[in-house]
């Protein structure tokens, strides 16, 4: 058992820690800077979120195409008297 971290844990760390810091970035207390220094925070989370959305579908496309591709190649086509029948 190592420390490693997977991808889907390591985006629930950072959108905690960004929700966290555009609570605090956008407090009555805190200033333009505070919104600044937080941006690329967010800005980041969001992309690396969207990164692995955008992975996600194209596993599970590409496991449909497989799938089909499987279903095509075990199903067989002959005719008999101009029907086609499936095997």
């Amino acid at each position: 058992m190592g420390s490693e971290t997977t991808a889907r844990e390591t985006l629930v760390h950072l959108s905690g820690y960004s929700s966290i810091a555009v609570v605090l970035a956008t407090a009555d207390w805190a200033s333009l800077v505070a919104v600044i220094f937080v941006a690329p925070l967010l800005l980041g989370t969001l992309a690396y979120g969207g990164y692995l959305g955008a992975q996600k579908l194209i596993e599970l496309a590409r496991r449909e195409v497989d799938r089909e591709e499987t279903a095509l190649a075990t199903e067989s086509v002959t005719t008999d008297g101009g029907r086609e029948i499936k095997q």
